[in-house]
């Protein structure tokens, strides 16, 4: 069945879009909806770091703000690579490496239901900076290219994507950073928004995944 999504009528996010009749009280202004979503999803990322962390490493939750030395190897590589997806095509991917010799833990990062945008291109690479190779594979790569919210309106417009084909792309994924020289084999995921919800379908139905 397709993904599950939380639109305006219900959710945990009926409040920012409810209007005055539903609590007595005004509707918000845009700002103030992308303020708050901005809010909640910064939050669940530092969750996510902090979890992802602990699995994949096995270390002490730490968090990953400013955890580093000043006079530590913070270059990295990033940039746009294609892998076989889980129905055999090809797919991109945003993919940050460390540099330095490695290896190192690998981490899939799934992107949240407004697509595959600015937010988790720099979600990767923060990820790299703390010393994890790091892919964002695209979701929604086979429904064309565009602005981010081009193509999320056309991945709306047919439905969604279906929970199979999400893990399947997601498991690939996995198998793709395993296979990649500075990676150490240990893999984790994580994701925000609609991402979390896949990241956990990801992590418990496809093999490959440590945490």
């Amino acid at each position: 069945m397709p993904g599950i999504r939380r639109g305006p009528e219900g959710g945990p996010f009926a409040r920012i879009f409810a209007g005055p009749d539903a609590h007595g009280s005004p509707r918000r202004t845009v700002d103030e909806r992308q303020r708050y979503l901005a809010m909640v999803e910064q939050a669940q990322v530092t969750m996510a770091e902090r979890a992802a962390g602990r699995a994949v490493t096995g270390g002490p939750r730490t968090p990953m703000w400013n955890d580093f030395q000043t006079n530590a190897q913070m270059g990295m590589q990033a940039g746009v690579v294609t892998y076989p997806a889980g129905k055999g095509d090809l797919i991109h991917a945003y993919v940050a490496r460390p540099e330095g010799p490695g290896p190192f833990p690998g981490v899939v990062l799934v992107h949240h239901m407004p697509g595959w945008d600015e937010f988790y291109l720099e979600f990767t690479r923060r990820f790299a900076q703390h010393g994890y190779v790091s892919i964002a594979p695209d979701l929604y790569c086979r429904y064309g290219h565009g602005t981010p919210d081009d193509v999320t309106a056309r991945v709306r417009a047919d439905g969604g994507l279906f929970d199979d084909d999400v893990v399947a792309d997601l498991g690939a994924a996995a198998v793709w950073l395993k296979s990649q020289p500075n990676c150490n084999g240990k893999v984790g995921i994580v994701g925000t928004c609609s991402g979390g919800r896949h990241a956990l379908l990801a992590a418990s139905r496809a093999p490959g995944f440590d945490a």
